[in-house]
């Protein structure tokens, strides 16, 4: 008995030196583990979400909400991770097998180092001011970052100011020419995404640190990814926001898009001259005033598309698909606007482009794509193209009081409109039962997460001139970088191409060049026709 006792003793006093001196380690959970420290009167919470993946949660009123509408991200079943965690009077040290994360007490930051101990990133101070108060007080949050002069950032959406940014101001928001997103690579070997769905900025308050500043959120709050290859970056983002889906293999061909076809027997016409000429041609683009009206995006044919299922089966025939083009606004009086006012998903502001429908509610995005699947879908075209869902116009847009959406006020999720309205476009398509087409939606907005509804997207209504050409170069990259794959321009420009200027010629053929290695080549623009042969023989040969 005596033998047994000291036995049991020993493997108690075992048992107890080890849990003293071991490591903490996750629980068998999918839920990552969270460490939470006061910092400055609010709260600051560490959650260990992979080896390599690390989410800081910054909260001034020591409060972190449960987000569903607000937030970029889709991961919730977290395998679990082995990480230990050490403690001292001046600081919490938390390690996984490839990270060191460290939390200083008295600075109350966080720093990042790789498993040799070499300081990856390093927070400044953070700032924030209260901008909004409903049910959740809501704050402009900014959050500092030590950056070496050997550091460049690369992503936050099409930015055409240099490939490698550095003390370069970014407004992070969606317009007709931006779409800009929360997420970067940094050639310093990690990323990091911005859980954060209001409109932003990246700014350099000097020359050793930049910060990102939320307008209107209820916590700082970001991912890091650790690469140190860019590559390992992006997969760290795809992993939190979502898979990209594989768009149809005639995405991928060459896309004919003009403002505008002005019947179904020109359109017919152009793709019968690009078979007659044998030029190859995967896809066109039907533009906006299909519909009866102007800008009021009626959504019934007009008198010059006599019969679309019939034009559709011919284009089927001669192996090309086809997009059109579809609004988010409706001119107030027309049938479309009264069918979906009285339904009761119209913001109240109104533009010359009508009222903007309120993507916000599931019963909002459904009432929107039954719309669109009556009046085109069910004609046989094979994709949507998502004209100016920004949205272009209304309170929205301009984010300085937001507009009274059916989740609440749009501040908060102001870079969310083109997120939320191609997730209704995707989610309804994929819905039709006997439906065997991959979603292929422009979106002119883009952000992220929307990766995973099938968009691909574009520069926008860009200038017709050699200085923007070299400026798409970079977006296109920037774009990438930001863990966004399918991206094109207006191939020549969207505005002022002359078709019989040599010098145009030219940068059309350069820039078409420049298409051909872009994951979308498509060519579009006002002004003119685009066609190969509008150009001469020299450059349709």
């Amino acid at each position: 008995m005596k033998k047994l006792l000291i036995g049991l003793f020993l493997i108690v006093c075992v048992f107890c030196i080890g849990f003293v001196g071991s490591p903490l380690r996750s629980k068998a959970d999918t839920k990552p583990e969270v460490i939470e420290m006061e910092a400055g009167g609010g709260k600051m919470r560490l959650e260990v979400c992979a080896e390599d993946i690390i989410r800081v949660r910054y909260s001034p009123d020591q409060t972190f909400d449960e987000k569903d509408l607000n937030t970029f991200t889709v991961k919730k079943d977290w395998k679990p991770v082995d990480y230990t965690i050490s403690e001292d009077d001046k600081k919490l040290t938390l390690e996984t097998a490839k990270l060191k994360v460290e939390y200083d007490k008295t600075t109350e930051t966080v720093s990042f180092m790789d498993k040799a101990g070499k300081v990856i990133l390093t927070e400044g101070g953070r700032v924030h001011q209260t901008t909004l108060n409903e049910k959740t007080t809501y704050y402009s949050i900014g959050q500092k970052f030590v950056s070496p002069q050997t550091e460049y950032l690369y992503g936050f959406g099409n930015v055409n100011d240099g490939v490698g940014l550095r003390n370069v101001t970014v407004n992070i928001d969606q317009n007709n020419t931006r779409k800009r997103t929360p997420m970067f690579f940094s050639n310093q070997g990690y990323g990091i995404l911005f859980d954060i769905t209001s409109n932003g900025s990246l700014t350099w308050p000097s020359s050793s640190a930049y910060q990102y500043t939320g307008n209107c959120t209820d916590s700082m709050d970001y991912y890091f990814f650790y690469g140190p290859e860019a590559d390992h970056v992006i997969s760290g983002y795809r992993t939190v926001t979502g898979q990209a889906t594989m768009l149809p293999k005639n995405a991928f061909g060459y896309v004919q898009s003009r403002n505008r076809y002005t019947s179904q027997q020109e359109l017919l016409s152009v793709v019968d001259t690009f078979r007659q000429k044998k030029i190859p041609l995967d896809s066109i683009v039907i533009d906006y005033y299909w519909w009866n009206g102007d800008f009021n995006n009626i959504l019934e044919w007009s008198g010059s598309w006599p019969n679309p299922a019939e034009m559709m089966q011919q284009l089927h025939d001669n192996n090309v698909s086809a997009s059109i083009s579809i609004w988010p606004s409706f001119r107030v009086g027309t049938k479309t606007f009264n069918t979906i006012n009285d339904a009761g998903f119209l913001f109240p502001t109104a533009s010359n482009f009508g009222q903007n429908y309120d993507p916000s509610s599931a019963e909002g995005r459904n009432f929107y794509w039954n719309m669109i699947k009556d009046s085109v879908w069910s004609k046989g075209l094979d994709s949507v193209w998502l004209d100016a869902c920004e949205p272009e116009t209304s309170n929205w847009v301009s984010n300085a009081n937001g507009e009274a959406t059916a989740w609440g006020n749009s501040r908060i999720i102001g870079t969310m409109y083109p997120l939320l309205t191609n997730q209704g476009v995707y989610e309804g398509q994929r819905a039709i039962a006997d439906n065997e087409k991959r979603v292929n939606t422009l979106s002119r907005g883009a952000v992220a997460g929307i990766q995973r509804y099938g968009i691909q997207s574009w520069s926008g209504d860009i200038a017709a001139n050699w200085e923007q050409f070299r400026k798409e170069i970079a977006g296109v990259i920037n774009f990438s970088a930001a863990g966004l794959p399918y991206f094109s321009t207006d191939t020549g420009g969207y505005f002022g191409i002359d078709v019989n200027n040599p010098d145009n010629r030219e940068m059309f053929m350069r820039w078409l060049q420049f298409s051909t290695f872009n994951s979308i080549m498509r060519v579009h623009g006002t002004d003119c026709a685009k066609e190969p042969w509008q150009f001469g023989t020299q450059y349709e040969a």
